[in-house]
């Protein structure tokens, strides 16, 4: 039996700029609750026909029999997690997250798209690790 768990890449990209390893987070959850009984796989990713990536898919695998109702248990709370770190994003902390890890933008870059000053931008990445921390760590 395995589970498959969309992760939104904004929800990767506020975990890598606040310094937190999703997937290292994810198997010590897994760990604390089910032990070695269930594997966390890590991720593939699925694209477009183009080749692009659209989204990124958690892969969860029972390594004993295990019941069904004990994965759905899992797939919901770490679904809850993710999808409400998810939903505490504003639109505009999406884009930043977006222009800043995946397209590599520079603070001005953003700043000026946004037609903020550089700093207000540095403050919206403070704002997102603090929503990353207490999302994920502090209810671990």
């Amino acid at each position: 039996m395995d589970r498959r768990i969309v992760v939104p890449l904004e929800v990767l990209y506020a975990c890598q700029i606040s310094d937190v390893d999703f997937l290292e987070w994810v198997k010590e959850f897994v760990a604390r609750v089910y032990g070695d009984r269930v594997e966390v796989s890590g991720f593939f990713e699925i694209c477009s026909s183009t080749g692009e990536k659209v989204f990124p898919v958690l892969l969860i695998k029972a390594r004993v029999p295990i019941r069904e109702e004990e994965l759905d248990e899992l797939e919901l709370e770490l679904t809850s997690r993710i999808f409400g770190l998810f939903s505490r994003l504003t639109e505009k902390e999406k884009v930043i997250l977006r222009r800043r890890v995946a397209e590599e933008w520079s603070l001005q870059q953003i700043a000026s798209e946004l037609g903020v000053k550089p700093q207000t931008v540095v403050t919206f990445l403070k704002v997102i690790r603090r929503k990353v921390l207490k999302w994920f760590l502090s209810s671990s």
